[in-house]
């Protein structure tokens, strides 16, 4: 990005987290479970049907709309926090919020959403 301080090394890579509550009666089927879900065959598949990367990393073949960004994903040492830090930003988070709410609801369009965010400058 012009003005940006990185290059390709860093990159801000969503993910999702699985928990098992303290209670469980049957924490290991559910430790089970999720890892069935993240790995092998399930997790290959689920990467295709969702174009995204594969959770396990024993999953070497990437959907082919992504396929290329791979090796970039390979050079990546600098991890920016989940959503790039937007929830941390008191000046812009409600504004932001609120324009993806209006977005949503379809009361932007999309050249809207751009005009309202160009606007936060």
């Amino acid at each position: 990005m012009e003005g940006g301080v990185d290059g390709h090394e860093a990159s801000m890579v969503g993910g999702q987290g699985f928990g098992i509550v303290d209670g469980s009666q049957h924490k290991q089927e559910a430790f089970d479970f999720i890892l069935s879900v993240v790995t092998g065959e399930t997790d290959a598949k689920m990467a295709e049907m969702t174009t995204t990367i594969p959770a396990d990393t024993a999953n070497t073949t990437w959907p082919a709309a992504v396929a290329e960004a791979e090796p970039y994903f390979k050079e990546v040492t600098k991890a920016y926090e989940w959503n790039v830090g937007m929830q941390n930003n008191a000046n812009y988070k409600d504004q932001i919020v609120d324009a993806l709410i209006r977005l949503y609801k379809g009361e932007l369009d999309t050249q809207g959403f751009i005009d309202t965010l160009a606007a936060l400058k």
